[in-house]
């Protein structure tokens, strides 16, 4: 059947069926304490209305400040009989503000409020004290309802385009905002409710969302009125006392649905007991729908795990997506199947693109899939920037067109055209509502990512703020579930990161602040490379939320700035002033070599402390010594500019990889102090550091001790074309301490000594290197791109010697079968941008630097324009630094490029290979060389050829990543955990 309004909706109730109790409140979230009939609530609502139309109040805003029960679904029905636009919102609390309440009255201009009899001396005490709320009528609804006066009503002249009420937004980005929803909004989003949740008379609702809100009011009031079935309403704060309650009443009234934020699933979980469990039966629960607040897909696998030995149904568990502006829901998940969790790819997600893997690692993170449209609904997923839609592999903006969208936002013109009048850029297509919300379609399913105007932006990497604030949930046991906030601030033309998060109140009294900080921040350096600028503790209790409970980042981030927040610990970098700036005493080999050891150690502490504290510009006292460098968010620039610095001051040469190896200060400088500096060095540092005469004038051996230490047999690897090592550390590090791991770089990395353009040459250097460490076999070899081909000639060349092959590790490169694997035409404009695509890749950061932004310069003239951008944007302070690694990573680039295209292997050795490919194929299809022919005969051939070489099988894994990023975090971590499976039991290769 058909309604036109809502008040067409509940007459028709009440005719049909008078006497059906539909709400009941549960006093304490446990006894049935009061109840109402479609007649008495159609009574109490036309008594309610014949007042207001006493006053003139059609069309006039009318404020609702009730408490938890069901005295305001009388007044915002009197509203709707009335003629009136009900807003429906939390009475203040005794230590609150009244500021939002006055904005959201000045922004009405509400005329009147309705309440309780309870409730209107406090009101009317606490609104003495505001000018502008004191003058406004309050009305006790109690006293009206006793006077009947329904049989005063006259029906008004409404229809379905007439507001019904306003719901106003919480503000966080701004000053409140009042939603305009008509009954034809309402009535086609109860509708489609209807149609995705199989609604039937006989289901049962259970919540204890307040009505005051917009899902609330739809869960709670309309849905069971427009379903016509029964509703058992609690208090939030019964439920949040004793979650126990929620549930109790599921399995008591064998209730079938109920909605809930994503932090209610989890506290039933986290605060209820096995005894408590043991009484539950939830097998009618055919409807748990989560909504509100980001999704999380540990918080469903936890909820299912923890309640389907009590009868619990996993394919119950679904989520939902939607907004004020759309009345409540946008999408629905199906109730007939689990709900739909993906793993995407998280380096991928950070360039706004979607990855779908298979496998479940330390690469990948969960989304839980939102549902689908329901019918007469759209969902397009566009582009921010260009307003055109999005490729099916692309995050962008969540536009929606729908019945249900609201009108716009009240008496904010210029708002609304923003908001709810947006088109297509291409095509005209609209009006849309643009959500603000980021996502992706998948199957017709929607996940939402994030939100548009919380995304941070770091050095050109987009991170989502509720990645980092579940970071720093698990970071340590004093905070407070869900309850952070993680943000950006602008310092110095910087990005900067803050956290906002609440301590759980049993630590108060305890708190090691320090320990928190310092847990937090080695916590979010870990997981996404970023360093925490500032760290706020909250009391407990105290974080800006939404009234429909939702972190407010805007209002933390405005808290942060005004210093407003109830603090109890805090950890903040001190404002770094760039020209006071600590300077970096001179030392040179020459003044260190003539001190003690221990004097030398510690000048060297001191010159490293602020040669950091400068290139993070933090202030020296801020930060703690005894953390490891990476947890204070030195990243792999930072740490080649360091390494590079300390080169130039020391008059020495060492790799950037030993800053990894000896991550604290102390532990570097000592070891600058006894080996890179000492009269005579030691053997192990003269297989790694030190120039070797045997190696040709001015060329350093190529050996990197990257890890020296352990009881495996060493791991011998070779970078890619550009010849340096530095990116190997991530996977020599994820291989555990106790593997040995040596790089292998190329000749010419010192911007000195010519490469060598000839892989059997590359190959000889590099085992003359490598048998000083290792004398005989059995040898484990592993090589990246080139650096794959260039470890298979080694193979060959140590097994003709007599040595014996443990593993040779291919990292996603074709074996050298053809002559046409060259990569032919290219010129220095093509190598230079080549190497800028990979300083991209390995620094995060997008250098806005193309071929033909490159081609109208001289060579000489393209090396100073990208020093100069690499300077720019990433903040280089020794641009002779910059300017040298980028001279050789193109020298050794093209030498490498020369080498791989004249490579032949003449007699074959049966050789144990293991084949690593990358998943994502965009970046390889479309590398070097590979002409249209050699790549249709290669992706027909899984093994890349290599079978054809091996003489032996070859083992093929597959790892998440393409060809760069494959050997970057998070990718790495898989990859480190796959080959060290063949590194552990090489017999996995079999003859």
């Amino acid at each position: 059947m058909q309604f036109d309004t809502l008040i067409d909706l509940l007459h028709h109730r009440t005719l049909d069926q008078p006497k059906q109790k539909t709400y009941t409140f549960l006093k304490d979230g446990e006894t049935e304490a009061d109840s109402l009939t479609y007649q008495i609530l159609e009574q109490h609502a036309k008594a309610i209305a014949a007042n207001l139309q006493s006053l003139n109040a059609k069309g006039e805003r009318v404020l609702l400040l009730y408490p938890p029960g069901l005295k305001l679904m009388a007044g915002f029905f009197g509203c709707l009989y009335g003629g009136a636009i009900a807003i429906p919102t939390y009475p203040p609390r005794p230590d609150q503000s009244l500021s939002k309440l006055e904005a959201i009255a000045a922004d009405a201009q509400a005329k009147l409020i309705l309440t309780t009899t309870p409730l209107l001396p406090y009101l009317k005490g606490r609104f003495a004290e505001n000018p502008m709320l004191a003058t406004i009528q309050l009305l006790d609804t109690d006293n009206i309802i006793a006077q009947n006066l329904e049989s005063h009503w006259q029906e008004p002249n409404i229809n379905g385009d007439t507001l019904a009420f306003l719901q106003y937004t919480s503000g966080s980005t701004g000053k409140p905002k009042g939603v305009m929803i008509t009954h034809k909004n309402i009535l086609h989003n109860l509708a489609m409710g209807y149609e995705q949740s199989d609604i039937t008379p006989e289901s049962i609702t259970v919540t204890w969302l307040p009505f005051s809100h917009n899902t609330g009011l739809l869960v709670g009031v309309l849905q069971p009125l427009y379903g016509n079935f029964p509703v058992k309403i609690m208090s939030p704060l019964d439920f949040l006392q004793k979650p126990f309650r929620w549930l109790m009443a599921m399995s008591h009234y064998k209730a079938t649905q109920s909605l809930a934020p994503n932090f209610a699933y989890d506290l039933v979980c986290f605060q209820t007991t096995p005894e408590e469990r043991a009484m539950l039966d939830l097998s009618n629960w055919e409807l748990a729908l989560s909504g509100a607040e980001p999704i999380r897909a540990e918080t469903f696998e936890r909820f299912i795990k923890t309640f389907k030995p009590y009868g619990f149904r996993p394919e119950a568990l679904t989520a939902g997506y939607g907004m004020a502006e759309s009345v409540v829901g946008i999408t629905l998940g199906l109730i007939t199947e689990p709900p739909v969790i993906l793993n995407v790819d998280k380096a991928e997600f950070t360039k706004n693109r979607v990855l779908v893997t298979v496998d479940e690692n330390d690469s990948t993170q969960k989304i839980v899939s939102c549902g689908r449209a329901s019918s007469g609904e759209k969902i397009l997923i566009v582009n921010p920037e260009t307003l055109t839609e999005c490729a099916d592999d692309q995050v962008g903006e969540i536009w929606v067109s729908s019945p249900s969208v609201a009108q716009g936002y009240w008496s904010r013109p210029q708002a609304t055209a923003e908001t709810f009048q947006n088109y297509l850029k291409d095509t005209q297509e609209g009006p849309f509502l643009r959500t603000g919300d980021l996502g992706f379609l998948l199957n017709d399913e929607l996940f939402v990512t994030g939100r548009l105007k919380d995304l941070i932006i770091i050095r050109g990497s987009n991170h989502y703020p509720q990645d980092i604030e579940l970071t720093v949930d698990r970071s340590h046991q004093a905070l407070r579930p869900s309850c952070g906030a993680a943000f950006s601030v602008e310092l110095e033309s910087e990005e900067r990161l803050v956290i906002v998060q609440e301590v759980q109140e049993s630590y108060l009294d305890k708190l090691d602040v320090d320990e928190v900080v310092n847990a937090i921040r080695q916590a979010v350096s870990q997981q996404h490379q970023l360093q925490v600028y500032g760290i706020l503790l909250l009391k407990t209790g105290t974080i800006p939320k939404t009234s429909s409970n939702k972190i407010q980042r805007h209002a933390c981030k405005v808290g942060f700035l005004e210093q407003s927040l109830d603090v109890v610990g805090s950890s903040i970098y001190q404002e770094f002033d760039l020209l006071e700036k600590e300077k970096e005493a001179f030392l040179d080999r020459k003044t260190l070599l003539a001190t003690t050891l221990e004097k030398r150690q510690e000048l060297l502490i001191s010159h490293l402390q602020i040669l950091i504290s400068n290139i993070l510009q933090v202030n020296k006292s801020q930060l703690d010594w005894q953390q490891p460098l990476t947890s204070m968010g030195l990243d792999s620039l930072t740490v080649v500019e360091l390494s590079d610095l300390l080169q130039d001051s020391l008059g020495t040469s060492f790799p950037a990889t030993l800053i990894f190896e000896y991550p604290t200060v102390e532990a570097l400088a000592n070891y600058l102090a006894k080996e890179v500096l000492s009269p005579q060095p030691s053997a192990n540092y003269d297989i790694g550091l030190v120039a070797d005469g045997n190696l040709g004038s001015g060329f350093a051996t190529p050996v990197i001790a990257i890890q020296a230490k352990g009881s495996k047999p060493p791991f011998f690897c070779i970078p890619g074309g550009v010849g340096t090592a530095f990116y190997l550390h991530s996977l020599a590090f994820h291989l555990g301490q106790d593997q040995p791991f040596y790089g292998l770089q190329a000749r010419g990395m010192d911007d000195q000594a010519e490469p060598q353009t000839n892989v059997e040459a590359i190959a000889a250097d590099y085992i003359d290197a490598l048998k000083k460490i290792q004398p005989t076999g059995p040898y484990f070899l592993g090589g990246h791109s080139f650096g794959g081909q260039v470890a298979f000639e080694i193979s060959q060349q140590l097994q003709k010697q007599g040595d014996e092959i443990g593993l040779l590790a291919v990292f996603d490169i074709p074996a050298p079968l053809f002559s046409s694997f060259i990569i032919a035409g290219w010129d220095d404009t093509k190598y230079m941008s080549e190497v800028v695509r990979l300083f991209e890749y390995f620094l995060k950061e997008n250098l806005e630097i193309s071929y033909n932004d490159l081609k109208v310069f001289s060579p000489d003239e393209q090396l100073n324009y990208v020093t100069e951008q690499l300077v720019k944007k990433l903040h280089v302070r020794s641009s002779q630094a910059a300017k040298r690694q980028v001279h050789s990573f193109v020298k050794v680039l093209k030498a490498s490029v020369y080498a791989m295209g004249h490579y032949h292997p003449e007699k074959l050795y049966p050789t144990p290979i293991a084949l690593f490919r990358s998943s994502d194929v965009r970046t390889w299809n479309s590398a070097i060389g590979l002409t249209d022919t050699i790549r249709n005969q290669l992706q027909k051939n899984s093994f890349l050829g290599w079978e054809q070489l091996s003489q032996r099988s070859v083992e093929l894994e597959t790892v998440p990543g393409d060809h760069i990023t494959m050997m970057l975090e998070p990718h790495v971590q898989v990859l480190a955990s796959r080959l060290k499976t063949y590194i552990d039991m090489p017999s996995k290769l079999t003859i």
